[in-house]
């Protein structure tokens, strides 16, 4: 896993942050917020959609395949406690794989992509680290590579920004990176790298603020 982050690091580049004034950091978790800084109401679950791109990492780095990602789900206010979120409906599409130049050769010869889809739906996720994340627990994907299905699981912590999830972050962040994987016997560890765009009820913005 070392290698791989390593590997990856030179693309990575670390996220500016505005999601709070430091007045209101007293608790330790998030809630909800529409993006005119009013709080979604208490015990209401908003539908919002996901759209962007993200890049899966195989093989301790060494093929990337990218990917059209969109979705759809809510986020809602319980009434005490951090914010929670549900993802019920992921597509995955449109995607190229490449091969890092130490196994281009090889790679040429195998296969021509990796077909990805989402599994274990609905995933569930809850703001922690003072809402700047959304823990996203139970995430599943299923993998195809030559006929055999393989099924990669686990937890996924993107950070919440002002109308987006940004998935893989660097060490420096602050962000525990090895964390932020998923996970098989086949394949080993399987990051996660890219950025959704998330909108609320007809293109509105949703993000977090402290309570």
């Amino acid at each position: 896993m070392r290698k791989l982050i390593a590997l990856l690091a030179p693309v990575l580049s670390a996220a500016a942050l505005g999601l709070a004034p430091a007045a209101a950091q007293a608790e330790e978790y998030g809630r909800w917020y529409h993006g005119n800084g009013k709080p979604l109401a208490a015990g209401v679950a908003v539908p919002v959609t996901l759209e962007g791109r993200l890049a899966f990492y195989y093989f301790d780095g060494l093929i990337r395949e990218t990917c059209s990602v969109s979705g759809a789900g809510s986020v809602e206010n319980p009434s005490e406690g951090a914010g929670t979120s549900e993802i019920t409906a992921v597509e995955i599409h449109h995607c190229t794989l490449e091969a890092q130049a130490e196994i281009k050769e090889e790679f040429k010869k195998g296969p021509g992509k990796v077909e990805l889809a989402a599994s274990k739906l609905p995933w569930h996720g809850h703001l922690v680290l003072f809402g700047a994340y959304d823990e996203i627990e139970g995430v599943g994907l299923t993998t195809e590579i030559e006929g055999k299905s393989e099924e990669v699981t686990g937890t996924l912590r993107p950070l919440v920004g002002p109308h987006y999830l940004q998935f893989g972050l660097p060490e420096e962040s602050g962000y525990d990176f090895e964390d932020d994987v998923l996970e098989s016997e086949e394949l080993g560890f399987v990051l996660v790298i890219g950025h959704l765009r998330v909108d609320g009820p007809s293109g509105s913005r949703i993000t977090v603020f402290f309570p």
